[in-house]
């Protein structure tokens, strides 16, 4: 946003820069499940379960651009600081 960009370009611009980290890590852990013995009995469940997190983070992803295309940081950035004081609290004890 220091470069000119608005929120909602901004998000998704963040959410870009994720995408190669996310499909190396998946690709290294799919990598490591094929190796595993009895993997085959696992594909369905695991297929189901990525299937599931695709659909809900594509949701999810969609919904925070469309929020940010009209709507500021600012609760986000609340809730950040709320719950960051939290856990220092819960640290400290």
């Amino acid at each position: 946003m220091l470069l000119g960009l608005k929120r909602p370009g901004a998000a998704r611009f963040s959410f870009l820069l994720s995408v190669p980290i996310i499909l190396g890590t998946g690709l290294l852990q799919a990598a490591k499940l094929l190796g595993m013995p009895d993997s085959g009995a696992q594909l369905l469940p695991m297929l189901s379960g990525f299937l599931a997190a695709l659909i809900t983070g594509y949701a999810c992803i969609r919904f925070l651009l469309s929020y940010l295309a009209d709507h500021s940081l600012s609760v986000f950035a609340m809730y950040c600081w709320i719950v960051g004081l939290l856990i220092l609290a819960v640290i400290a004890l």
